[in-house]
């Protein structure tokens, strides 16, 4: 991702999060010669997570390996588009050329093409926008996403567990947008 915003004059980029890489990332955006032009939020608290969206053009999420991201769906409920690799379950999040794109893992010139096409193009990323968001409502309703964790985790238990009622508060989960 850094090396396609260095390729990418006028596009800035802001991280959130924390990990052992965040240093090392730092590192390399200054030698890119693109650190002012990256922010590295570090851990942001959850109630803060909808101002992020809210604030944002694009979703990019340049994973080489991937299960089912909830950032994905977050971003599209939220109507913002998606820019993604094409790992496990991220396909069936993005509808490519509809409300994102989806590139090659581990491909930074698709990558770069894809995010300089995006950030030039604002009516498209309006109609993704929306598109995304009428996406996320329809088929990946907060309920429908937490029952699916809630059966993945099941799966992996040891021993079997009371389901959570449907009036619990992680069943009425929204995102502000």
């Amino acid at each position: 991702l850094l090396e396609a915003i260095a390729d990418a004059p006028g596009v800035n980029c802001v991280l959130a999060g924390d990990g052992p890489m965040r240093s090392e990332l730092e590192r390399r955006a200054a030698e890119l010669g693109i650190a002012e032009r990256v922010a590295f939020l570090g851990a942001v608290d959850s109630r803060s997570v909808a101002s992020l969206y809210a604030g944002a053009d694009l979703l990019v999420l340049p994973s080489v390996s991937e299960a089912s991201p909830l950032v994905v769906v977050e971003a599209m409920a939220s109507g913002v588009p998606v820019l993604a690799t094409r790992v496990a379950g991220v396909p069936t999040f993005v509808d490519d050329f509809r409300t994102g794109f989806l590139v090659r893992p581990g491909d930074r010139g698709e990558l770069g093409v894809a995010l300089r096409f995006l950030m030039r193009d604002t009516a498209l990323r309006e109609r993704m926008s929306e598109r995304a968001r009428q996406t996320a409502h329809e088929r990946h309703p907060w309920s429908a996403v937490a029952r699916r964790y809630e059966q993945l985790y099941r799966s992996v238990l040891p021993a079997p567990v009371e389901p959570l009622a449907p009036t619990d508060p992680v069943h009425d989960l929204a995102l502000a947008a």
